[in-house]
């Protein structure tokens, strides 16, 4: 076998074979990682709109609420979002309320929801 500057040619040629399968193999990782993370981001967007109807809820004092279904115009027009104020069963009417917050969004081509309730 001929060497090339210290390093015989099938040395070479078996380094450059594994670096090639090195560099497909994160070549092949790298856009489903790309899709996951964001796939993670419309999540934790979602959690953070939820929970900020949650507070807002909270914040205007669970008895003051009425009982219904309403639509929230969301800052971000990927997100649908909705609050039901409903009344847990076997509660009193006049005492105790729940909040339920619903958001949907399509990612993939597939409708998500996420709802949160206190």
């Amino acid at each position: 076998m001929k060497r090339v500057g210290g390093f015989s040619l099938l040395e070479i040629v078996v380094s450059l074979a594994l670096l090639g399968l090195i560099v497909g193999l994160v070549i092949n990782i790298l856009p489903s990682s790309i899709v996951a993370s964001h796939g993670a981001g419309e999540q934790m967007e979602a959690e953070n709109l939820a929970q900020s109807l949650v507070e807002e809820a909270r914040a205007a004092g669970l008895s003051n609420l009425t009982v219904g279904v309403e639509d929230i115009p969301s800052p971000d027009p990927k997100f649908k979002l909705q609050r039901e104020i409903f009344v847990p069963a076997g509660a009193d009417a006049g005492q105790t309320v729940g909040v339920r917050v619903i958001v949907r969004w399509e990612s993939k081509k597939r409708q998500r929801e996420l709802k949160r309730e206190i």
